[in-house]
């Protein structure tokens, strides 16, 4: 096999100097230039009026002033949440040290749309974890790479395009990751050890959609040589940057330039990151998940309601759920209503994919722990679920009922 190193500066050497700014940062980790850029734009995971509260007028009777207090003291009696008043939120954190999420780290996601993976992940070593051989272990160093789960389901499945674009349901790509075992994070960070995961997959972006644009201006290539020396003016700066973001290591697992090149002729760049992936998370083999597991779909409970979810958190040994919801939720506060009442997502939800992994009672409410895929970083956020922890956050069950369509979780035998 050609090295990467070999791959990129024999390919994609041109030219006297860096065009973008960003290409400058990293000149000093590159020994070539390149004469073009490719200058491609990169890709792209109301609130209810508040209500006013009455002011009620004061009696003259001391009667009725008794009356009034009594009443009041009623009305916010039953106000409060069945659940804080039946005791049924007791304080609940699966992320504590004897929790399935106990080893579970925060993942980012870095800006790609693959939330969706992040959970899928986190469910299946939340499993691995909690249980003891066959259906688990305690092999706590591999955490599953979400990256490699996103990119291999979509290239699995013939309906999506770019694995970056997310997924519509959690189960298939978790079954996914249970059938063909995941990759360790740490072996797939070598592929952007020097940048975020975002740097490394939008330049692979960029390169593809460069080639698409020449090969669609230049219909008649004759051989290898041609589309070779046509292409790399409007890719090699994009390519520098890729390599320059690769440990030394992972360069030498990166694939020669006639795989990776065919595989970025496909209509999307999915399978030229498979292409990549492959020897990285192939040698050695991809951790195995016991087959006994399945995911499966829960029922959301009454409406406005996710009673399931504390009877789910109390169980021994309980596991993560995942919920299909509206970002909007966490930016905007309790006030976003995301789901309308036929079911479906109002036109403005942002699709989202969050863990619930605990609940307590705060403020005379129950609050679940939500476990999101931004990272640690707290800005951001709705003030009414400040502060967050390290990227999680406690929202009330009420409004996550109005913003959740889908619920899920994995279980073994």
């Amino acid at each position: 096999m050609i090295s990467g190193t070999v791959f990129f500066v024999s390919i994609f050497s041109s030219g006297t100097g860096y065009g973008s700014p960003r290409a400058k940062r990293f000149s000093a980790l590159n020994s070539w230039n390149c004469a073009e850029t490719a200058g491609i734009s990169q890709p792209g995971c109301r609130q209810p009026p508040k209500i006013r509260q009455t002011n009620f007028e004061k009696g003259t009777m001391a009667e009725m002033g008794t009356l009034f207090f009594l009443m009041l003291r009623l009305a916010v009696f039953t106000a409060l949440p069945a659940s804080a008043l039946a005791g049924g939120c007791p304080e609940i954190r699966l992320d504590s040290s004897d929790g399935s999420m106990g080893h579970v780290p925060m993942t980012a996601q870095g800006h790609v749309g693959i939330c969706y993976a992040n959970v899928a992940a986190q469910m299946i070593d939340a499993f691995r974890f909690s249980h003891d051989a066959p259906e688990g272990d305690t092999d706590y160093a591999h955490i599953s790479s979400p990256l490699d789960l996103a990119v291999g389901f979509t290239n699995e499945d013939a309906a999506k395009s770019d694995f970056g674009y997310g997924a519509y349901h959690i189960c298939p790509v978790a079954s996914f990751g249970i059938k063909t075992g995941t990759c360790d994070q740490e072996r797939v960070r070598q592929l952007y050890w020097k940048g975020e995961q975002k740097n490394f997959t939008v330049s692979l972006w960029k390169t593809h959609k460069a080639l698409q644009e020449y090969l669609k201006a230049h219909a008649q290539i004759h051989d290898w040589e041609e589309l070779k020396n046509g292409f790399r003016a409007s890719a090699c700066e994009e390519i520098g940057y890729l390599n320059s973001l690769v440990s030394p290591a992972g360069k030498s697992l990166l694939p020669g330039p006639d795989l990776l090149m065919n595989a970025l002729r496909a209509e999307n760049y999915t399978p030229a990151m498979l292409e990549i992936l492959k020897p990285v998370c192939d040698t050695p083999p991809r951790h195995p998940v016991a087959a006994s597991l399945h995911c499966e779909m829960l029922p959301l409970g009454k409406p406005g309601k996710l009673s399931p979810v504390h009877e789910l958190l109390e169980k021994k040994n309980a596991q993560p759920i995942a919920v299909k919801t509206c970002s909007n939720i966490m930016t905007q506060g309790k006030n976003y209503r995301g789901v309308n009442d036929d079911g479906t997502f109002a036109p403005d939800c942002k699709k989202h994919f969050l863990l619930i992994i605990g609940q307590k009672e705060i403020d005379g409410k129950c609050r679940f722990l939500m476990r999101n895929s931004w990272g640690s970083d707290e800005d951001g956020y709705s003030e009414d679920w400040q502060p967050p922890e390290h990227g999680n956050l406690w929202i009330d069950e009420d409004s996550m009922a109005a913003n959740t369509k889908e619920m899920c979780s994995i279980g073994g035998k």
